[in-house]
């Protein structure tokens, strides 16, 4: 849950630092002082026309560098976590009888599981589950 909202703040802060670098792109370049030739304000290998904005317009980059990256970790990580093979025991609440299976996690519902080999397992009132992973 604190990896969402971790996620929620980079997404808000990329936003943020895209509309500020779409503001700062748009202001009119700096007036000249009246006694300086032009030729001595002008940019120096086609860069930005103000000092400091080049480094500024990095930001927007590396924030969604994070955010895209950040996001990516969280899907990889839901989508192992929801591969790994779980260990089900069924038991009969009734003659106290058990039956194994093996599935993936995502395949585990409430009362219904699909195993590893594609049998479909529904449960009975009287039977009840236990979901291990193995060690």
């Amino acid at each position: 849950m604190l990896f969402k909202l971790i996620l929620t703040g980079f997404a808000l802060l990329g936003v943020y630092l895209a509309g500020r670098y779409h503001v700062v792109r748009r202001l009119p370049p700096a007036p000249l002082p009246p006694c300086v030739e032009p030729s001595a304000y002008a940019p120096v290998g086609g860069g930005a026309s103000r000092p400091g904005a080049q480094s500024r317009s990095r930001w927007p980059l590396l924030v969604g560098a994070i955010v895209v990256s950040l996001g990516t970790i969280f899907v990889y990580r839901t989508w192992r976590d929801n591969e790994k093979v779980v260990q089900i025991r069924v038991i009969n609440a009734a003659n106290g009888q058990t039956t194994r299976y093996e599935a993936h996690k995502k395949q585990v519902h409430m009362r219904t599981f699909q195993t590893l080999d594609g049998r479909t397992v529904t449960l009975a009132d009287v039977e009840r589950m236990e979901v291990t992973e193995p060690e």
